[in-house]
């Protein structure tokens, strides 16, 4: 395929993304408006746990019912009180059958009754979805992607994936342009908005390319994280409620004047002189996926299959050469096989970034 051909499949490619980008947006955004959060600050010594008998487990604080716990919340919940309960023995005790779980609310109503603490719960529909530090920073997600998307259209950009998970949210927007930092390879640049209301990740923005031959993308170096840590929130509901509100409208404003300079042209051409500078970089790819095992970024599975998209002969998924380029695309191309967790995703394309 030649230059010109190349561009043009770009340019539909594109265009493709922004007619789907912008329906799953809305979606969305509809999902985000209607899975808000209900807080309440429960003090640990009255929470009692239960087996709800349907492969889910329930809470109760005074007059709250909590019809089931998402089992990211069973984490926090075991990852806090008097003794913490690590992860593999909560797995081993659930995985015993009934008397495995009774065991572990027993621990659990033990543990928290013996607790001078307090925990904020964020509950959507009844289910408990966090169970968090009361001086966790309660940031609403609603505005600050409304205004988001606001301001990079205003850039030219256009939503092009949208994901409301049970406790996170993320969008990505790319610009309405093409841009050719090696000869032959057509990218575009956009920006990625990551949030979660439940601890579930801290809130954070990031740049990020994608090569339009094969759809790859890699995500860029931070712009923001915010950690949701602030005052200890106070008994006064109007009074805290109107704190969350300015605290939000802050973040609003700061995540408009970063989408102004991560938008910048003279930001994303740097970024395309890194791309160029990392296409011409020779590697032991080997001894760089080795490295990304021993530090934790990859399991074993996940070196092995970049590793054979990485060796294969495929010159159109993946720009030719032993670079860091390729490397970068091989992990890009994994982040997005069928069967990778979408949250597992986003991290790899984060990974895949790093290599450039």
């Amino acid at each position: 395929m030649n230059e010109r051909d190349k561009g043009a499949l770009g340019r539909e490619k594109l265009s493709e993304l922004f007619h789907r980008g912008r329906q799953r947006a809305a979606e969305s955004l509809q999902e985000l408006q209607a899975s808000r959060p209900r807080d309440a600050v429960v003090p640990g010594a009255i929470l009692n746990f239960t087996d709800n008998g349907d492969g889910h487990f329930g809470a109760r604080a005074g007059d709250l019912e909590f019809t089931g716990l998402h089992n990211h919340a069973l984490r926090q919940v075991c990852q806090r009180g008097p003794v913490q309960l690590p992860a593999k023995y909560v797995d081993a005790l659930s995985a015993q059958g009934q008397w495995g779980r009774d065991l572990l609310v027993h621990t659990l109503n033990e543990n928290y009754a013996h607790d001078q603490k307090r925990y904020l719960t964020r509950s959507v529909g009844g289910e408990m979805r966090g169970f968090l530090s009361d001086r966790y920073r309660r940031i609403d997600n609603a505005p600050i992607v409304e205004s988001f998307i606001r301001k990079v259209v205003g850039h030219g950009g256009v939503p092009v994936e949208a994901r409301c998970l049970d406790t996170k949210f993320f969008l990505k927007v790319l610009l309405d342009k093409i841009y050719e930092p090696v000869p032959g390879e057509v990218m575009a640049f956009g920006i990625t908005l990551h949030n979660s209301d439940y601890g579930d990740g801290s809130y954070w923005l990031r740049a990020f390319m994608l090569r339009l031959v094969c759809l790859n993308g890699m995500l860029g170096e931070d712009v923001l994280r915010q950690v949701h840590l602030g005052k200890r929130l106070s008994d006064d509901v109007a009074f805290s409620q109107q704190t969350y509100e300015l605290d939000t409208r802050a973040l609003v404003s700061a995540t408009d004047d970063l989408v102004d300079h991560v938008l910048e042209p003279r930001q994303i051409e740097g970024r395309m002189d890194k791309i160029k500078a990392a296409a011409e970089a020779e590697i032991d790819p080997r001894q760089k996926v080795a490295a990304m095992v021993k530090g934790a970024k990859l399991t074993k599975s996940e070196a092995q299959q970049i590793s054979d998209l990485y060796n294969g002969p495929d010159v159109e998924l993946l720009p030719p050469g032993n670079t860091d380029w390729r490397l970068s695309n091989a992990i890009g191309l994994f982040a997005h096989q069928e069967g990778v967790n979408p949250a597992r995703g986003l991290e790899l394309e984060r990974l895949a970034g790093e290599m450039v």
